[in-house]
């Protein structure tokens, strides 16, 4: 058994002071993580920045195919950022996304075929094009030669 003394109560102390500085340490890491989300934060938020702002969308419905497609664009430096979603396409049907310019040149944005068993709207189909938004006239949603929606661009 231990006795009472003044080593008894030295260890007291010990662990009393350690128990202290050990609480002190949690609370300044508590602090300085704080202080790294509250700064780091907003820093995050403006180099992700808001790209739906720049986005164009259109939408379209060929009455003669019943084909829908929506194309999304985002102007980058490098060309256009492009997304695609596809309804009442025609299963195992090779389709591609082509931009057509004010000149008249083309350009395929994506490429793909309708799988068996897929629901009537496909997902978002990303792609990418070195004309620049601005420089397109209108999208076409095509099958071989045959054009199954077009959009013009917004």
């Amino acid at each position: 058994m231990t006795q009472a003394g003044p080593a008894l109560l030295d260890r007291l102390l010990d662990d009393v002071v350690s128990a202290r500085r050990g609480g002190r340490r949690r609370w300044l890491f508590a602090v300085a993580a704080a202080v790294v989300f509250a700064v780091g934060g907003p820093a995050v938020a403006v180099f992700t920045g808001d790209e739906d702002a720049n986005s164009r969308t259109v939408a379209a419905t060929d009455p003669e195919s019943g084909v829908w497609a929506e194309v999304t664009t985002l102007d980058r430096a490098w060309g256009s950022e492009v997304d695609l979603r596809v309804k009442n396409a025609s299963v195992s049907q090779a389709c591609e996304l082509v931009a057509v310019g004010h000149d008249g040149s083309e350009q395929v944005i994506l490429s793909w075929t309708v799988p068996k068993n897929a629901p009537p709207a496909s997902e978002a189909m990303p792609g990418a094009a070195a004309m620049h938004p601005g420089d397109v006239v209108r999208y076409e949603v095509r099958t071989g030669k045959k054009v199954l929606v077009t959009l013009k661009a917004p």
